[in-house]
């Protein structure tokens, strides 16, 4: 799904499907920056830190993951809240030093996390989510991903490298504005940011330095990445128009034919290198055989999937648009309806065997879910 000129994204709109409202927000707060024209080089939000509030944990949240004993969660305007038991209380994080909305966040052990979101930020933390500084910027990233365009020229079709070359340089001038939504972790020292119009950058060295990966994504129209996981030694990204890429982690991804050719808003790793995509108007998609082919499951769902997690039991658990919640306990064969939310699932973090913290417009929501007679 894309958020430009060819459909309008409004407030409205920013319920409807939480992927779109990183992409809209990003627009407007960069516009609400810049002024009209897209005078200034650098919005004064993307240097703003995360505004101190009474209520971080009731505004809109998109992420969140565990740091050791610690839930972390991420969302509107730089939020990050932090729960000690289980999501039942929150505390804001003490330093954030950015406004941007973050999208995604992810640790490799109970200290050490990143997150990324609006403007190319990519932040990372040593204790826990308390504090956090900043290794990436939308600017520089544009600049890397140009970079990168230029010195793989070469093996490309004349037609192929000018259009990646016009789509690179309209990333510089357009500036910091395109947003990052989903993270990989190889290894404590090896991230990998997905984002909008085919942004990808990896880092080897815990985030001190990046370099773009654009070459090994085959991204000819500069589509949108929403989700990717981690089988053994296959790195899978899903993304707008039925992008689904799959290879070797840290080499050359190759397209993947699947019965759908709709926008994929997440990926879930199940048991048994199970894999769930899931997308637009209730389409799940799942694989047994670690991403190489794929097969369409009704999940009963009309509504957009938007969030998905796995509980430690191997449930699999989706949730909408409209907030209602599907389970299945057949690694993504069939699946059964659960309770219906108030909100719509923009996130989803197990927090118990049979509980939920479900993330959204509203903030964080913990869904007890013993009582569904679906899932004994």
């Amino acid at each position: 799904m894309r958020c430009d000129k060819r459909e309008a994204c409004s407030a409205r709109a920013l319920i409807r499907v939480a992927v779109c409202i990183a992409l809209s927000a990003a627009a407007i707060q960069t516009r609400a920056a810049w002024g009209a024209d897209g005078g200034a080089a650098r919005p004064a939000f993307l240097d703003r830190p995360a505004e101190k509030t009474g209520h971080a944990a009731r505004q809109l949240l998109l992420a969140a993951a565990w740091a050791g004993q610690r839930v972390v969660a991420v969302g509107q305007g730089g939020t990050v809240v932090l729960s000690d038991d289980g999501g039942l209380h929150w505390q804001q994080a003490d330093s954030v030093p950015t406004s941007a909305t973050l999208t995604d966040v992810k640790f490799s052990d109970a200290r050490n996390g990143w997150a990324v979101g609006h403007l190319g930020v990519v932040l990372h933390t040593t204790d826990a989510g308390r504090t956090w500084t900043r290794q990436l910027d939308g600017n520089i990233a544009a600049k890397l991903t140009l970079k990168a365009v230029e010195e793989h020229e070469a093996g490309q079709s004349a037609e192929a490298a000018a259009r990646a070359l016009r789509l690179a340089r309209m990333m510089v001038d357009d500036g910091p504005n395109k947003p990052f939504l989903a993270i990989g972790l190889t290894s404590a020292d090896t991230i990998e940011a997905f984002g909008a119009y085919g942004l990808a950058l990896s880092s080897n060295d815990g985030g001190r330095t990046w370099t773009s990966i654009v070459s090994e994504l085959p991204d000819p129209n500069g589509f949108h990445f929403y989700g990717t996981a981690l089988v053994g030694n296959e790195r899978i990204v899903v993304g707008e128009r039925g992008t689904l890429l799959r290879g070797p982690d840290g080499h050359q991804l190759l397209p993947v034919v699947t019965p759908y050719s709709g926008t994929l808003f997440g990926l879930l790793k199940g048991r048994n290198d199970t894999l769930i995509a899931f997308g637009l108007q209730g389409t799940v998609l799942t694989s047994r055989d670690a991403g190489s082919t794929w097969s369409k499951v009704d999940s009963g769902l009309g509504a957009s999937i938007q969030a998905g997690t796995v509980l430690s039991d191997g449930t699999i658990v989706l949730g909408s648009e409209g907030g209602q919640l599907v389970a299945s306990r057949d690694d993504g064969q069939h699946f059964v309806p659960l309770k219906t939310l108030a909100q719509p699932a923009a996130g989803m973090l197990p927090i118990a065997k049979r509980a939920l913290l479900v993330l959204g417009p509203r903030g964080a929501e913990r869904v007890d879910l013993s009582a569904e007679t679906e899932l004994k």
